[in-house]
């Protein structure tokens, strides 16, 4: 059955909060929006029409425009065009998702006009005339540099998530939400087909992690993610630990690929666990553990072809904060001028105690020395590689030198091209051979 789906009109003029190339926001007016919860994110696109559709190759014959945010599946795709659409134009500022199944599923590729519009006269031999589903979306050129967890305003990110579906984008954060856990996988992605305020969505916390509840076998997987193909934008992997890489990555892409779910990038953890625990890289210098994680995200983009998010790093608790700062000068650097690693988002370890604090803090807690516990120390003094003093996250704790550094880095946007054309697990660039040069 061919459906149509339309989304409640909340509002008849809604500010869009928009980025140019460079990550810096602006503002727009969109005349229409249809929206549930958050804050639209875009990059200056306030088109009514931001894509057109023709069933002629060369922007001939049969023609129709849509609208953002709507779904277009089956027969209502409008003006008889389903299966039958051969070239198209995509404006500046918008996203669109194209598919050969309805609910985005089949063969299908996510195609985004960062700095110009997108001008295909023919479509690649794959979705020419197979195209029934598509859905446009405004894009947002956020900064790589973002944040895990609950964002403290002073490391001024431009994008954040959470383990979970159901924050909520602002004026300067884009909000980028998790299917995780398992059980919450179909409920969540009904409630994110609403939203207007996203435009990628990841996969589960650590599947590869002994913990029970967060365990997800690599082919069931790509099967709970199916239904999150029906939202429409950028899908990435679940984020498996280091050695899950090459233990759970390899048999989730070939189930992925079987089941025809679209992966557009790697989600990755980094903590340099191995090598941090063997004696003889016990005093390795923050250069050092950088060439380490240099080659290791290297070997790993090999291996797949695929953009990199690494949603949780740092250079290990066990190391000093020298070593951190080397390292996260270093590391930095290199993803912010290397294309495929596209963003990353610092995850403060969990810090050692120190205990030269201990009679500050026992009169901090009115106290004997000897009844600190660990666990006090650590959540009122900074450990290694933390950012803030005293515990995580708190805005009224002062930053760390090394919060400092990270809340002062310009970063660089995290899609670098003027368009984006969608190379993906499932289907090669081949729409780039026939697309018009820039104008």
């Amino acid at each position: 059955m061919t459906t149509k789906i339309y989304y409640l009109l909340l509002s008849i003029s809604a500010v869009l909060i928009c980025s140019n190339a460079n990550g810096d926001s602006a503002t727009g007016i969109l005349s229409k929006t249809r929206t549930t919860r958050g804050t639209i994110a875009c990059a200056g696109a306030d088109d009514p029409e931001p894509i057109q559709i023709f069933d002629g190759v060369s922007y001939q014959g049969a023609s129709s425009t849509v609208e953002a945010f709507t779904v277009y599946s089956g027969d209502a795709i409008p003006n008889g065009l389903n299966k039958k659409i051969s070239s198209l134009i995509l404006k500046k500022g918008y996203q669109v998702c194209i598919a050969t199944k309805e609910k985005g599923q089949g063969l299908s590729k996510m195609l985004i006009a960062v700095k110009r519009d997108i001008r295909i006269p023919k479509l690649s031999s794959h979705f020419n005339d197979a195209i029934t589903f598509l859905r446009v979306t405004p894009f947002r050129n956020v900064a790589k540099r973002g944040h895990c967890g609950n964002p403290d305003p002073r490391f001024n990110a431009t994008w954040f998530y959470t383990w979970g579906g159901t924050k909520e984008s602002t004026e300067s954060l884009l909000w980028t939400p998790m299917i995780f856990p398992k059980k919450k996988a179909g409920e969540w992605t009904t409630d994110l087909i609403k939203r207007t305020d996203i435009q990628e969505v990841i996969g589960f916390n650590e599947p590869d992690s002994t913990h029970g509840w967060r365990v997800v076998k690599p082919a069931y997987a790509a099967e709970l993610l199916q239904n999150a193909l029906s939202v429409g934008i950028r899908m990435g992997s679940p984020s498996p630990r280091e050695k899950g890489v090459h233990k759970w990555m390899p048999g989730f892409m070939e189930a992925a690929k079987a089941q025809n779910l679209r992966i557009d990038f790697l989600c990755l953890h980094w903590y340099d666990r191995t090598a941090s625990r063997s004696k003889k890289n016990r005093d390795d210098t923050g250069e050092v553990v950088f060439e380490r994680f240099k080659a290791y995200m290297t070997a790993v983009y090999e291996k797949y072809g695929l953009p990199i998010w690494l949603t949780e790093f740092n250079a290990n608790p066990s190391r000093n904060n020298t070593v951190q700062r080397k390292f996260l000068e270093l590391a930095m650097a290199w993803m912010d001028t290397t294309p495929w690693m596209e963003r990353y988002a610092y995850f403060q370890p969990i810090p050692i105690p120190d205990e030269s604090y201990r009679e500050d803090i026992a009169l901090d807690l009115k106290k004997d020395v000897g009844e600190l516990t660990k666990h006090e120390i650590k959540m009122r003094y900074p450990g290694t590689g933390d950012f803030t003093i005293k515990a995580h996250f708190d805005p009224e704790r002062p930053l760390t030198e090394l919060g400092k550094y990270w809340s002062n880095f310009k970063a660089a946007p995290y899609l670098s091209k003027d368009v984006y054309l969608g190379k993906n697990n499932l289907c090669e660039d081949e729409v780039e051979e026939t697309m018009e040069p820039a104008q």
